[in-house]
């Protein structure tokens, strides 16, 4: 799931969880109902231990929709305990925490997190979820803190170094948010949501040319992304390259998103 945060976007492996945490919620997007009932289904199986009926859930839910994240997720956890690369009962406890964290109840979740710690300690994905729990919380330290073991543990772990920018630019620890946003796109080019952060992180310095060419790569990648049209289209008035923000407002709109209304405003004197 994708949640909001100080102006970013924060990936959480879990739909209404990423994902993430959404962890994962999608911002500026909407699905077909029958694929989060899909998703939602699985994740309720995994938290019973039924792996292979969650699975097939899963797997439903990208035969309807590719393109559907938090499912993409969700699969890779159950294939990790179908192919034993983690223990059964840690990974009950870490989809007991997401279904935790989709209804809200973060001190479960969190709970249920550290068990699975508790379980198997070298299970590098609940550092992650663990660290969004705190995160969603209000706790950005805590989730500092566990974002950074992940990284320990896997120093390619693509998402940790994504939360973690996302913490540190919630703490307007500018650099180092981009630092880390960069290093999520070292690892994975086609991170399209650090794409899209770190054209804020650069907006918010006054480095609009940078933040322009993020946002057109992460277009590159997702044209759908209704937030980075967004932003786009509000760098490119910051530019007074007024046809451009309006053509990028437009698509955003007709994407589904929610453009701020002084924005919109803003624009009007310029649309012919």
């Amino acid at each position: 799931m994708l949640a909001k945060k100080g102006g970013v976007t924060i990936r959480v492996l879990t739909m209404g969880l990423l994902g993430l945490i959404t962890l994962f919620l999608v911002v500026g997007m909407s699905y077909a109902q029958t694929v989060e009932e899909y998703h939602a289904k699985g994740l309720l199986y995994a938290a019973e231990g039924r792996f292979e009926e969650a699975e097939k859930e899963f797997r439903k839910a990208l035969e309807t929709d590719r393109s559907y994240g938090p499912a993409e997720e969700s699969l890779k956890l159950v294939e990790d305990v179908l192919e034993k690369r983690v223990e059964k009962e840690a990974a009950v406890c870490l989809f007991k925490g997401i279904n935790y964290v989709v209804i809200g109840l973060l001190d479960k979740a969190i709970s249920a997190y550290k068990r699975a710690i508790a379980i198997s300690p070298n299970y590098v994905k609940v550092h992650v979820y663990l660290g969004l729990a705190y995160y969603l919380k209000g706790m950005p330290d805590k989730a500092i803190g566990e974002w950074k073991k992940a990284i320990t543990m896997n120093p390619n772990y693509a998402d940790a170094h994504y939360c973690l920018g996302v913490a540190y630019y919630k703490k307007g620890m500018l650099d180092e948010a981009i630092a880390e946003y960069k290093k999520a796109i070292a690892i994975n080019p086609n991170y399209v949501d650090a794409h899209n952060n770190l054209g804020v992180a650069y907006k918010s310095k006054g480095m609009l040319d940078q933040a322009i060419a993020e946002y057109k790569k992460a277009i590159a990648i997702n044209p759908n992304l209704a937030e980075a049209h967004n932003n786009l289209a509000v760098v490119y008035y910051y530019k007074r390259q007024y046809d451009l923000a309006i053509e990028h407002c437009d698509k955003a709109i007709k994407l589904g998103y929610r453009v701020h209304p002084k924005f919109l405003e803003a624009l009007r004197p310029y649309r012919k």
